[in-house]
C-alpha cells in the first residue's frame, strides 16, 4: 500500500508541475488545474480514509490525516476564494511524501 502512496504522490507531484508549465502561460487556467489537482489527491485520501475509518489507525496515518486535513481546509479556502497561496498545499504534500519516504527507512520492529 505504501508502495501506491508513494506512486500517488509522484504522480500529483508531476501535476503540479505540469499547472506550473500552464501556469506560465494561462495563469487562470494553471490556477484552476492546480487547484482540481490538490482537491483530486483530497478525494483519494478521503476515501482511503473512509475505508479504514472502522479499523484502528496506524501512527503513520494518524500523522498523514493531519496533514491532508490542513490541506483539505487550504483547499476550500482557494475554491472559495480566500486565499491564492500555493506554497502551503504544496509544502503540505511535500512533507507527507518525505513522511513516507522516512517511514520505509524505519526497521519494523520499533
Amino acid at each position: 500500500m505504501v508502495k501506491s502512496d508513494k506512486v500517488l504522490l509522484q504522480g500529483i507531484g508531476v501535476g503540479i508541475l505540469a499547472c506550473g508549465l500552464v501556469f506560465l502561460m494561462a495563469p487562470t487556467v494553471g490556477r484552476i488545474l492546480l487547484n482540481f489537482i490538490f482537491l483530486f489527491y483530497v478525494l483519494v485520501r478521503a476515501a482511503y480514509y473512509g475505508k479504514i475509518w472502522k479499523k484502528p489507525f496506524l501512527a503513520l496515518d494518524k500523522q498523514r490525516l493531519v496533514l491532508v486535513s490542513i490541506l483539505a481546509v487550504c483547499v476550500l479556502l482557494n475554491f472559495v476564494g480566500l486565499s491564492q497561496s500555493y506554497f502551503l498545499p504544496i509544502l503540505l504534500i511535500a512533507l507527507e511524501y518525505l513522511r513516507l519516504v522516512n517511514n520505509d527507512k524505519q526497521p519494523e520492529n520499533q
